[in-house]
């Protein structure tokens, strides 16, 4: 099976690059480079099967949200890729839970 393309947008980058400094001043550059391992496996692998996140039917039947070790990945499903638009920790304030909602919606368009 050929992998779905998918892109970071929206607060996704940054949300990963403070997890990869949290992670390096926490725990260094190895512990690091596996969560960051395993965290694009996991994009990938969702991009191929968007639907084993679960639908944020508020939303749209194309948002999801996936629980991933300590975080929640926040994503959009296109027609031919799929938009991940946050990556934040699951014990953050649910407006910020909100706020990666909203940007789904605006991805979608909506």
């Amino acid at each position: 099976m050929k992998n779905v393309k998918f892109y970071l947008r929206g607060q996704a980058r940054t949300d990963i690059a403070k997890i990869r400094q949290y992670t390096i001043k926490e725990w260094g550059h190895n512990q690091w480079d596996k969560y960051r391992v395993a965290l694009f496996k996991k994009l990938q692998s969702l991009a191929n099967n968007p639907h084993m996140g679960a639908n944020i039917e508020e939303v749209s039947s194309n948002a999801f949200r996936f629980p991933i070790k300590n975080h929640v990945i926040y994503y959009a499903k296109r027609e031919d890729t799929v938009i991940f638009v946050g990556v934040i920790s699951s014990d953050m304030s649910p407006q910020k839970h909100m706020i990666r909602v909203k940007d789904i919606t605006n991805e979608l368009g909506m």
